[in-house]
C-alpha cells in the first residue's frame, strides 16, 4: 500500500500507474487473510463470547483512527490548507467521505467485524441462509460489472466484498484435503477474469482496477483471489531468505499501525518536498523517504509503547 499511495502524487508516469494498478489485488489479499485466519482462530465462536469479540475488534479498529486524525488532519494542512474546512473534518470524524479516501478501509473491516461472526453463526445453525448470503454477495460483485452506483459505495461495498470473506472460508475447509477443490476453484476464478474481462472491454467500460474497486465487481475479486491464492501457494512451498521473511513478517505484524503512520507521514512529506524542492523529486527519493521514515516511526512507536508498559526503571 506504501508503494501504491507514494504514486498518486505522480500522476504522468505510465509506467508506475500500469504497475500500481497491477497491485490493487492488496486489499483483497489483506482481507482474505484476515477472514482465513478468524475462521482458523474463532472456529469455536460462541454467542456469548461474541460481546467480548466485538468489543476487542471495534476497540483495535477505531481507537488508532481516532488517535491517528489528529496527525492526519496536520499533516493534511501541512500538504494543503485549502482541504481542511468544517465539512472535510466531519467527514474524517464520520468516515462518511463519499468518495475512497483514507477511511473506507476502515469502515469495510468495521462490517466485517459483525459479518464474519454472523457466517460463523449461520454456518452452526442455518447453513441454507449462509449458502444464499455467498450466493448474493457473488451476484451483486456480477451486477455491479454492469452497473455503478451513482450513491455513496459505502453503503453496500461490505457485500461484494463478502466474496473474498466466503473464500477464505472455503480455502479453510479445503486447504489440506485430497480432492483437489483449491486447484479447481482457481481455474473456475481464471475463467471468471477472462470473462469478466471480455465483458467490460465489450460495455467500453474501464479495465482499470482502481475503476472497479468502490464497490469491487467480480472482475477486480476474481483478480484479487487469483494472485492471492498463487501468492499463498507459494509462501507455503518455498521459504524466503531470512532478510526478505523477516521484513514481510514486520509489515504483516505492525499492518494496520504502518497504514495509519505511512498515510500521516505521506503528506508531511509531500508538504516538506512542496516546500523545500519546489520542482519535485524523483519518485524513487520520494518513496524511499516514505518506506525509510514509515520504518522508523513504526519502531520508534513500538519502543514507546513497551518503555510505558514497563513503567518508569528508578
Amino acid at each position: 500500500m506504501i508503494f501504491i499511495h507514494s504514486v498518486i502524487f505522480y500522476p504522468s508516469s505510465k509506467i508506475l500507474k500500469t504497475i500500481v494498478d497491477l497491485s490493487q489485488f492488496v486489499v483483497v489479499a489483506f482481507i482474505f487473510c484476515s477472514a482465513y485466519l478468524f475462521y482458523q482462530k474463532e472456529s469455536d465462536l460462541k454467542v456469548g463470547n461474541s460481546l467480548v469479540y466485538f468489543r476487542k475488534r471495534f476497540s483495535r479498529l477505531l481507537l488508532p483512527y481516532y488517535i491517528f486524525l489528529p496527525f492526519l488532519i496536520g499533516s493534511l494542512w501541512f500538504s494543503d490548507k485549502k482541504l481542511i474546512t468544517t465539512n472535510f473534518i466531519f467527514s474524517l470524524l464520520t468516515m462518511s467521505f463519499p468518495y475512497p479516501f483514507w477511511d473506507w478501509l476502515i469502515v469495510i473491516f468495521l462490517f466485517l467485524s459483525i459479518l464474519m461472526p454472523l457466517t460463523m453463526f449461520l454456518l452452526k445453525k442455518y447453513r441454507l441462509l449462509f449458502s444464499t448470503f455467498s450466493f448474493l454477495s457473488v451476484l451483486s460483485s456480477i451486477i455491479l460489472l454492469f452497473y455503478r452506483p451513482q450513491f455513496n459505495f459505502k453503503l453496500i461495498m461490505w457485500l461484494p466484498w463478502m466474496s473474498v470473506v466466503f473464500y477464505a472460508w472455503f480455502f479453510v475447509e479445503n486447504k489440506n484435503k485430497k480432492h483437489y477443490l483449491i486447484e479447481i476453484s482457481f481455474f473456475i476464478l481464471l475463467a471468471i477474469f477472462v470473462l469478466s474481462l471480455f465483458t467490460l472491454w465489450y460495455l467500453n467500460n474501464s479495465l482499470l482496477h482502481f475503476d472497479n474497486k468502490f464497490p469491487p465487481n467480480i472482475f477486480h475479486l476474481s483478480y484479487g483471489l487469483i494472485l492471492t491464492t498463487l501468492l499463498f501457494v507459494f509462501f507455503q512451498k518455498f521459504q524466503l531468505p531470512r532478510a526478505i521473511s523477516s521484513t514481510l513478517s514486520f509489515f504483516s505484524k505492525h499492518s494496520y499501525s504502518v497504514y495509519f503512520i505511512h498515510i500521516v507521514l505521506l503528506y508531511f512529506i509531500v508538504g516538506f518536498f512542496k516546500l523545500f524542492y519546489p520542482s519535485g523529486v524523483p519518485w524513487v527519493v520520494f518513496f524511499g523517504v516514505l518506506v525509510g521514515t514509515t520504518i522508523i516511526t513504526q519502531m520508534l512507536s513500538i519502543y514507546l509503547f513497551s518503555a510505558l508498559k514497563r513503567g518508569p526503571t528508578i
